[in-house]
């Protein structure tokens, strides 16, 4: 038996599916649809969730941005260090950050750069804070979220280990470090200072310098520059006024 045929019948449904193809392109391409609008963020304390949104730049499309690109403008925010991204239909972002954490406050003009151990401006002060303080970096530029431009990285580094070794030890004398010369120097206070050197090896440098600090203190003789500026054993010099 022959099949009839529908050409009206057929026609709608045709009109139908072009209808539809263009209401999912119309709604994919020229609607605020999939354009990202919603945040659930976990991990941040400095980066707010407004400025994690604004860093995903405008108009941003949950399923034509990639994730990898999600991931690099999220991590552009200063404060950011890492993210993963989960993308929930149809426009929302559930976000794990690893935020940045300051390690020193470098003096610069008459304010402070916070920086973290990449060397990352992550904020320009007033005051340092509670974080320890280095004098004497000559620093040409600086811009916040990017890596501080220092002609000698390495002391840069090895100020960074100082501050580390410090923090796990209390000494009675507020500590200022100071860049000299390309020389790391630790001032403890009027009377006595201890220099490092470059800073090379600095781990056994400052365990040395410790030693020789307990010493004084405990002799009643904490006066004069502990020399820890070489892999040999230190030496305490009295200051040439």
């Amino acid at each position: 038996m022959r099949k009839k045929n529908h050409p009206v019948r057929n026609f709608f449904i045709f009109m139908i599916m072009c209808g539809l193809v263009y209401t999912g392109y119309y709604i994919f391409e020229k609607t605020d649809f999939f354009i990202i609008s919603k945040i659930h963020v976990i991990g941040n304390y400095k980066a707010t969730d407004q400025e994690i949104l604004e860093s995903l730049g405008d108009q941003a499309h949950l399923i034509k941005t990639s994730q990898d690109q999600l991931e690099k403008n999220i991590s552009s925010h200063p404060w950011i260090k890492s993210t993963s991204v989960k993308k929930v239909f149809p426009n929302r972002l559930e976000l794990v950050v690893i935020e940045r954490t300051p390690v020193i406050a470098v003096e610069y003009s008459d304010h402070y750069l916070l920086i973290d151990d990449d060397f990352v401006v992550l904020e320009s002060t007033k005051t340092p804070k509670d974080y320890d303080v280095v004098y004497g970096l000559d620093i040409d530029y600086f811009n916040v979220g990017v890596a501080i431009s220092y002609k000698n990285q390495y002391i840069l580094r090895n100020t960074i280990d100082l501050v580390y070794f410090l923090s796990f030890y209390d000494l009675t004398d507020e500590t200022e470090i100071i860049i000299e010369d390309e020389d790391i120097i630790l001032r403890f206070n009027d009377q006595l200072i201890a220099d490092f050197g470059d800073g090379q090896n600095m781990e056994a440098r400052f365990f040395k310098m410790l030693d020789v600090y307990k010493t004084i203190q405990a002799d009643g003789n904490a006066v004069g520059t502990i020399i820890v500026n070489h892999d040999g054993e230190p030496t305490l010099n009295p200051f040439d006024y």
